[in-house]
């Protein structure tokens, strides 16, 4: 950011039609380039706040909603945790490792790594519906421009999805490779299956 971090950078400029005085006579206009610098100036020492979030399972993608810009460049994924209670003490849950971050506003949008997705997935009771998806943030998360660091969310008391989109996409092979020596099948699938759904018999080799 380039203006209004201290009293150097903060200036205030205006037209003639900002406002008039009782008689409604118009303001004399404040050009930029005679800009008014600020005579005090009050530094931001707000922390930002999580304040919702929303997560689509079927891409894996993340959308945080802060009460203020949050500096990407200090942003660190590996804070999030995702969970299915709002107290994960004694519950399952996935800590993020990766993946791409972008920001419009106040909100701050990942999209999951491959591996955390199917991390997830592997649970039966993280992130299957709207009332199995918390997010909790640990300390040091990140900061707001002015340097505040984010309030952590603690996994003892996580956030709820505001609003949850299901996985929909269904899974597909990508590959298979049979050893004869033992009679080993591996097969790899494009995410996470579940292994008690799986039968064998309407394999054809």
């Amino acid at each position: 950011r380039t203006f209004g971090t201290g009293i150097n950078d903060s200036f205030v400029s205006f037209e003639q039609n900002f406002a008039s005085d009782m008689n409604n006579n118009g303001v004399d206009p404040v050009l930029p380039s005679n800009a008014v610098k600020a005579r005090l100036f009050f530094k931001d020492k707000t922390q930002p706040i999580l304040q919702s979030f929303d997560f689509n399972l079927n891409v894996g993608k993340l959308s945080m909603y802060f009460n203020e810009p949050i500096d990407l460049q200090t942003f660190d994924i590996e804070k999030i945790v995702v969970q299915g209670v709002k107290n994960a003490t004694n519950a399952n849950f996935v800590r993020l490792v990766g993946g791409n971050i972008t920001s419009s506003a106040s909100m701050v949008s990942v999209e999951l790594e491959l591996t955390d997705l199917n991390k997830i997935k592997a649970f039966d009771d993280i992130v299957t519906s709207n009332i199995s998806t918390y997010l909790s943030l640990g300390a040091n998360a990140g900061n707001d421009v002015a340097g505040n660091s984010i309030v952590p969310v603690p996994t003892t008391n996580a956030l709820l999805v505001e609003q949850f989109l299901p996985d929909t996409t269904e899974p597909e092979l990508l590959s298979a490779s049979l050893n004869m020596n033992d009679g080993t099948l591996h097969l790899n699938f494009s995410e996470t299956i579940k292994v008690s759904t799986f039968n064998s018999s309407h394999l054809i080799l």
